[in-house]
C-alpha cells in the first residue's frame, strides 16, 4: 500500500479515532463497520512499519 509522507500513522489513527467517536453516535452500522476496517487497516500498516524497522536495525547489528 503506498503511503503519503504527509501523515504520519499515528496521526492517520487519531484522525481515524475521532472520526469513529463521532460515526459510532450519529451514523449507520455500516458506517461503524466502515471505520472499524480503517482503523483495524491502519494498524496493519504500523505493524508492518514496526517490523520494518525491527528487521532493518537487526540488519544494521550484524
Amino acid at each position: 500500500m503506498p503511503t503519503d509522507d504527509r501523515f504520519s500513522a499515528g496521526a492517520m489513527v487519531d484522525a481515524c479515532l475521532r472520526l469513529y467517536e463521532i460515526v459510532r453516535e450519529v451514523g449507520t452500522p455500516e458506517m461503524v463497520m466502515t471505520c472499524r476496517l480503517l482503523l483495524y487497516q491502519a494498524g496493519l500498516q504500523i505493524a508492518d512499519e514496526v517490523k520494518a524497522e525491527k528487521d532493518g536495525a537487526r540488519r544494521d547489528e550484524h
